[in-house]
């Protein structure tokens, strides 16, 4: 069974494009579909600031997460921006031979 074969969830995604003059991200690219891996967590996660942070989803994925990445879990409302989660902690995972992965997401 390959690891793709995992991937049973459909997530939304959408990139930060730039930054405006003060400092909001600005989501100008559209809106994209990946396949995924969610599961439900109760897990405290270090953030970028290194606080510990409680997580409630854990998300693998072969799409490019960043931290600036909005991502509407299977069943959100895509069209209310709101409902859209950004990621409190991001990992790159490697493969067996080393090279670069899939991605491992805490909300």
């Amino acid at each position: 069974m390959s690891f793709d074969d995992f991937m049973v969830d459909t997530i939304t995604l959408q990139d930060e494009t730039l930054r405006s003059a003060t400092c909001d991200p600005v989501y100008g690219s559209p809106q994209y579909t990946a396949c995924a891996r969610v599961e439900d967590v109760n897990q405290l996660v270090l953030g970028q600031d290194g606080n510990e942070i409680r997580a409630d989803h854990w998300i693998a994925t072969r799409a490019a997460v960043t931290y600036a990445t909005r991502i509407w879990l299977p069943g959100d409302n895509t069209a209310d921006v709101s409902a859209a989660r950004r990621a409190l902690r991001v990992k790159r995972a490697r493969e067996e031979d080393g090279s670069a992965g899939h991605y491992e997401v805490f909300l």
